[in-house]
This record gives C-alpha cells, sequence and structure tokens, in this order.
C-alpha cells in the first residue's frame, strides 16, 4: 500500500510543531566478492563531472583537508553554516569577569543518567557529559587542531617506528583529587583493567582494536600471562613505553588509550565491582579542575574548585552539570535558569535571535547512520558470528537507503543544521573524504526497481513479501525516549519504507537497559536500527565497522576484513596511500552496505551573555576539558534573562 509523501510533510510538520511548543528465513544469501568498478560508486572517481563556472573556473572551497569543487556539495554547506556561529563565548556582557562564581551546565536527555562514572566502564555519553568538568575521562595528552595527540598536557611522546614502539613520559606533577599522585602507573593500570579477561563479561566496553594491538595484550586477555609483556614502566613511574604488533599512524589521533584510572582506588577491587563502587556511583575521583562534591543519582553532579589542579585554580568555585528535559531548554534559557546548554536543531527557529544568550557552533565529527541486523557478537571469540541468510538481504538494504529522503530532514526538521551524509567519514576527518562518492541520494524509484528485480513482490495487502512469497514484516528497533523530534526521525524512516511496499513497524527501546540484550543476545530478533557517533579523533574505521561490540550491523567479509587490517600496516604512514585506502573502504561499504549514513550536523550550543571563555573547539595547551573549564569566567553573579 503506498503512502503519500504528502502525509510525511504533514505529519513532520505537526510533530516539529509540538517540540517546539512544549534467525529467521528467506534472506538472499549474502555475496562475499569484490565490488565490481562499475557498481562501486555512480561516476568514475577520477572524473568529478563537474560543471564549470560562466568564466570557465571552478569555486574551490578549502574545508579541512578536502578540496570541495562543488558549492553543492554537503561540506560545502556546512562549512558556510558553520561561519555563522563562533567557538568561544565573551564579548556580549557589560560586566567584569570575576574570580569566583557558579555555572549551571544542562545536558538534554529524556531518560535518567546511567550513573556509571568511571573512565573505562562508562559507555553512556550523558555520564560523560556529567563528568567534563572533573577530569574522571580527562586525557593524558593534549590535542592538536587536527586532533592529534599533542605534546602539551601532563605528558610528551616520542614515536619509534623502527621499534614500533611509543614512549610517554609525565612532564607536570599531577594529583588525584583524593591528594594522591598521579603517575603513568594508573595509565598502565587502566589497560590492565580494559584487558582483563572478565572485563568484557563485567560490562566493559573499551576493548577494541587498538588495545589488541599492543605486544602481550592478547596473551593478557587469554589468561596466557599474567602482564602485558609489551607495557614497560619505569623505576619512577614517569615513563611507560608501549610496543605495538601493528604500528599505523592513526595511534596517534588518540588511539592510545589515554585516561588513567587510580590503582590506588580499584587495585584490588573484583573487576565486577567496578560499577558499583562508591568512587564510581557516589564519589568519583578524577583529576580536573572540578572535585565532585555531590550526585542525585540519575539527575545532577555539583563539583567545587580543585585548589591542586595542575594548571591553576579555575576562576569558578563551582559547576552544576544536570540533566534536563529537551522541551525544556529554550524556556531555562531565557529565564536564566541555565547557564549553557546543548540546543537542538529544531529549536533553533524558536529562538534564532536570542538577547541573553549566544549561539556556538561546531561541525564536529558527529554523524548519524541506520545499521541491519547482519549478525551476533560472540564475546568469546571477539568476533561476529554471521547469519548465513540475513533477513535483510543486499537487495533489500540498497533499497531502503534509496527510498530514504533524508534532505526532507535536514532540510525540514533540523533547519538546514543537519546535511545529508554520502559517507561515514565525518567532516572533522574531510581530508580522508571519498570526494566523489554519491551516497544513497534520495530515488525511491531505483528503490522499488531493485526491489521488483530481486523478487520482492507487492502482496495482496500491498506490502512486498520475501521472493518465496512469505510475509516480510520488519522489526525496526530505535533507542531513545521518544520525544516529538525522535518520533519524527523514526516515522520518516518507516513512512520511507512503506512508500517502497515495506511493512515496518517500531519498537521503542532505552539504550541503557536493553542494548546488551538488543545487541549482544543471539535470540533477539530485530532487522534494522538507527544510532549516532561522535567519531573522536581517531579516523581509523575499525573501532566501528571492524571486529568490535560498536559495529552495530555485526558485518565482516574476508575482503572487508583484509581492506580494515591495511589501517594498521606499515603502508600507512604514507598519506597519500593511506587516503586512497580511505576511498577505497568508503567504496566498499557503500557497495555492501551493512549501514547506510544518513546525516552529519551542525552541534549548537547555547551559552548565558554573562559568561566569558566557554570554548567548543579544539585546545592545544591542556587537559582536554571541553569548553576548557579552568578559563571559564562570569561577569554577573546570575544568569540574564531574555
Amino acid at each position: 500500500m503506498k503512502r503519500s509523501r504528502l502525509l510525511l510533510v504533514a505529519l513532520l510538520t505537526i510533530l516539529l510543531v509540538v517540540a517546539l511548543a512544549a534467525c529467521a528465513r528467506n534472506g538472499e544469501d549474502e555475496e562475499v566478492v569484490t565490488p565490481p568498478q562499475d557498481e562501486q560508486v555512480t561516476n568514475d572517481p577520477g572524473d568529478t563531472n563537474e560543471e564549470e563556472n560562466d568564466d570557465g573556473d571552478h569555486a574551490t572551497l578549502e574545508i579541512g583537508g578536502l578540496e570541495v569543487v562543488d558549492e553543492a556539495h554537503p561540506l560545502a554547506a556546512l562549512h558556510a553554516i558553520q561561519e555563522r556561529f563562533p567557538v568561544m563565548s565573551g564579548g556580549r556582557s557589560s560586566g567584569t569577569p570575576q574570580y569566583g562564581g557558579a555555572i549551571v551546565h544542562g545536558f538534554p536527555h529524556v531518560d535518567p543518567a546511567p550513573g556509571v562514572f568511571n573512565a573505562v566502564f562508562q559507555m553512556s555519553l550523558i555520564d560523560s557529559n556529567l563528568m567534563m568538568y572533573t577530569g574522571v575521562i580527562g586525557n593524558i595528552f593534549s590535542m592538536t587542531p587536527s586532533m592529534m595527540m599533542g605534546q602539551h598536557g601532563i605528558a610528551t611522546y616520542e614515536v619509534d617506528r623502527d621499534n614500533q614502539r611509543i614512549i610517554i613520559t609525565q612532564v607536570e606533577d599531577v594529583y588525584w583529587h583524593d591528594g594522591h599522585p598521579l603517575t603513568l602507573d594508573d595509565l598502565l593500570f587502566a589497560h590492565e583493567v580494559i584487558g582483563d579477561p572478565e572485563y568484557i563479561a563485567a560490562g566493559g566496553g573499551r576493548f577494541g582494536i587498538n588495545q589488541r594491538r599492543i605486544t602481550g595484550m592478547m596473551d593478557f586477555h587469554n589468561g596466557d600471562a599474567n602482564y602485558i609483556s609489551g607495557m614497560i614502566l619505569s623505576d619512577d613511574q614517569r615513563t611507560l613505553t608501549i610496543y605495538f604488533d601493528e604500528f599505523p599512524p592513526t595511534l596517534l589521533y588518540f588511539g592510545i588509550w589515554g585516561t588513567p584510572y587510580p590503582r590506588h582506588i580499584f587495585g584490588d577491587v573484583p573487576i565486577d565491582e567496578h560499577t558499583e563502587h562508591y568512587h564510581t556511583r557516589v564519589r568519583p575521583i578524577g583529576w580536573g579542575p572540578f572535585i565532585v562534591e555531590n550526585i542525585v543519582p540519575g539527575e545532577s553532579v555539583y563539583a567545587v574548585a580543585n585548589e591542586n589542579f595542575w594548571m591553576g585554580r579555575p576562576y569558578l568555585d563551582s559547576v552544576v552539570t544536570r540533566i534536563v528535559s529537551p522541551d525544556m531548554v529554550a524556556s531555562m534559557m531565557l529565564n536564566g535558569d541555565l547557564d549553557v546548554v546543548g540546543w537542538r536543531l529544531e529549536d533553533y527557529p524558536d529562538v534564532p535571535n536570542p538577547t541573553n544568550f549566544m549561539y556556538l557552533g561546531d561541525v564536529g565529527n558527529f554523524f548519524n547512520w541506520v545499521a541491519f541486523n547482519m549478525g551476533d557478537w560472540n564475546p568469546e571469540t571477539l568476533d561476529f558470528d554471521l547469519h548465513e541468510n540475513p533477513r535483510m538481504s543486499r537487495p533489500l538494504r540498497r533499497a531502503m537507503a534509496y527510498a530514504s529522503n533524508e534532505s526532507l530532514l535536514t532540510d525540514g526538521l533540523f533547519n538546514g543544521l543537519r546535511f545529508p551524509a554520502t559517507t561515514f567519514i565525518p567532516p572533522g576527518h574531510s581530508t580522508f573524504m571519498h570526494p566523489t562518492l554519491p551516497g544513497f541520494a534520495f530515488d525511491p524509484d531505483l528503490a522499488m526497481e531493485i526491489l521488483d528485480e530481486a523478487g520482492y513482490t507487492v502482496g495482496a495487502d500491498g506490502y512486498r513479501t520475501f521472493p518465496d512469497g512469505s510475509e516480510l514484516e520488519i522489526h525496526f528497533v530505535i533507542s531513545g525516549g521518544g520525544d516529538a523530534s525522535q518520533v519524527a526521525v523514526a516515522t520518516h524512516y518507516a513512512q520511507a519504507w512503506g512508500d517502497i511496499g515495506l511493512n515496518v513497524y517500531i519498537e521503542w527501546v532505552d539504550w541503557t537497559a536493553k542494548v546488551t540484550n538488543i545487541f549482544e543476545a543471539d535470540n533477539w530478533e530485530w532487522d534494522v536500527t538507527t544510532a549516532a557517533w561522535s567519531a573522536g579523533a581517531n579516523p581509523d574505521p575499525n573501532g566501528l565497522w571492524g571486529r568490535t561490540p560498536n559495529n552495530r550491523a555485526r558485518y565482516m567479509n574476508p575482503t572487508l576484513s583484509a581492506h580494515l587490517e591495511g589501517f594498521g600496516s606499515e603502508d600507512a604512514w604514507d598519506v597519500e596511500w593511506l587516503t586512497n585506502h580511505f576511498h577505497i573502504w568508503q567504496e566498499m561499504m557503500f557497495y555492501y552496505v551493512p549501514a547506510f549514513p544518513t546525516n552529519w550536523r551542525l552541534s549548537l550550543t547555547a551559552v548565558n551573555n554573562r559568561v566569558e571563555g566557554y570554548f567548543i573547539g579544539q585546545t592545544e595547551d591542556g587537559i582536554r576539558t571541553i569548553g576548557g573549564a579552568h578559563r571559564v569566567r562570569v561577569t554577573a553573579d546570575a544568569p540574564y534573562r531574555q
């Protein structure tokens, strides 16, 4: 039964107004082949088919490391919108910056915070956000503007390619919030916990490809050794040398775990008790500019200035981080109830020109995608158990990708502040982005043609069946509380797929409570899901699309596996080779379609006019604390009101 696309537009409009106002069988066998050249991309990567301007010249925009020759390219639009928003607050107050004071930083979120305030066990972004001022999840390295590990943190590093090792040296005296000295032994301890044989069973999710590259790590993880042979700590605990079996350049993009974990607190604690420990749930111990003094479980964190912060006492006396209802953000900012808060893009037209606060904007590395159920994660083999006959066959996956009209969401619901994505490489890593990959541009006619040719015929009820004539019902799992914008997004995809004859039903789940059941249990039946990811500093796709629990599709084949391994090879130190390798990988993902990218986004942050020095870009002068918390000051005792 075909549904009118006009109905979708109307529904999105209604939901936007609401938001602003208040295994199986019959799947086609999965081919494991090298993508034919004529199916990799719509046009030859060497022939961009650009149209010349009237003067015969191309309008070239420099965005990151990628030259975008076409002004219609999503990156060009993203670059243009970024220029409208600064990255640092200040200049809108007549007051004098003062020493002292407090701010309230809100984080829009529907569900309570899980409350796992622990560097090596937290898996929720909201937990990480609530701890952002404390250094509980701080990194010993600074970050360069290109998102590479810098040399201005509490530690520096030396690269020894001949011996495949990195030598880390602690150059600053730093103390945990309880006064105990922080040393590189705490960094070694973090690796020991992440590599522990019981870590994954205890709820940990940080044991990824880069940890497995450390010499001796797999022997330690498998219980064949009681220490990590490739990690050597000096007697004074100020130098840590790490040897690697694979030594790719992407390690330097924070491919090394750089967050210490206090051995003096957790060293004698059984691994399965870390997530419920007092210093995880009640009084987390960090080393950042603010010290946790009180936690309201699931709601907020109150932290006071750290007099012994290694970069000097922060200007502010205290900071409150708290969860706020997404629907209350605008009114709370206008009323002066918050100093800083993440701003939903769909709410921007509601307050386009605020007088008591300003918007900061950052492109960053955040992106969304749709993933298909292709297998199960096996924690014993650290690999996928692929479905022999996946319900979501390649023709079905391709058709669903082409049927999704992403521009309808990005231009409508998100007011042109999100942009259709053509690849899984986000704007922050545009150096490695495929310059001509078309992505799955909206083409419902092609989608229906693909299904017709694959034998997915329309039955008497108006819905398509499997090629053998059996019923095809697609289980669409969505994480979140289901606020108006989430409902609009879910409805968009379900109806877009319905428009090509697919019967889709939506199930909302609590991500924190259900993630293990959905994405690890062998008996959970689901077909498609949506997700979002912040790619961070490391462009290596193995962290999300390799053999890792983060790979929602649970998909791998020999061709793709061999190519992913190339990112860890010696060849990868050659920038030209690495760039081409990234391009080929993006073509492979486009061909196999275990998932498809949907949109990149501009992240907006609202900051009250009294707050100066809040920074959302990348700093190169110390601890990676979002906003440079030790530098933030206020010019008035209370937030300004509209």
